[in-house]
């Protein structure tokens, strides 16, 4: 399996993440700058794994991407930190602290996988 194949999965877990929240988010383009205002631009789902930590996921609207460069947004919350996952639309994933963005290796993608398939409801 290559980071192709791994964006294309996490793509489908963080859909799959996203119809199944009961705790959702829709931002509109009202809610942001440049948008037309009734336009659905991102919707975010929010989840508490345990008491100490938190996942949210967010995917964006198909006329959005161009402004966003990315398709989905992953962030884990951790006591001691903070991971921040981009998917982007060239099928590369990369972790970004602050305006800094570093790729994705394999492994990394593989335990984000590992993750976000543990809050998936059977």
């Amino acid at each position: 399996m290559d980071i192709a194949q791994l964006h294309a999965e996490l793509m489908s877990i963080v859909s799959r993440l996203i119809y199944q929240s009961e705790h959702k988010k829709l931002t509109h383009g009202r809610d942001l700058i440049d948008f037309p205002p009734d336009d659905l631009i991102l919707t975010t789902a929010y989840f508490t794994p345990s008491d100490d930590s938190s996942v949210e996921v967010s995917t964006t609207e198909e006329m959005a991407r161009p402004e966003f460069e990315w398709l989905a947004e992953i962030t884990v919350k951790e006591p001691e930190n903070i991971e921040h996952y981009l998917l982007r639309p060239d099928s590369t994933i990369v972790e970004t602290y602050g305006k800094n963005v570093f790729d994705v290796s394999l492994a990394q993608a593989k335990s984000l996988r590992t993750r976000l398939l543990g809050l998936i409801k059977r």
